[in-house]
């Protein structure tokens, strides 16, 4: 479900609802889960400033999805 929030496809009213925001994506990218913080950094519509602070992190797998 996160993955299609964050590609930003249409999904049911309720999923809908909970759209990332600049301030969630602030949120997902402090996370200590790798996978969500791998998706954020592969989603195109991610601000650059999150991606910024993503450039930084420790798995190189969400560097690598910057790229």
């Amino acid at each position: 479900m996160i993955r299609s929030i964050l590609r930003g496809k249409k999904t049911s009213d309720k999923a809908q609802k909970k759209r990332v925001t600049y301030e969630n994506s602030k949120e997902m990218a402090r996370s200590g889960k790798v996978k969500l913080r791998r998706e954020l950094a592969s989603n195109r519509t991610t601000k650059p400033e999150v991606l910024y602070f993503l450039a930084e992190d420790d798995s190189s797998d969400v560097r690598r999805n910057i790229a």
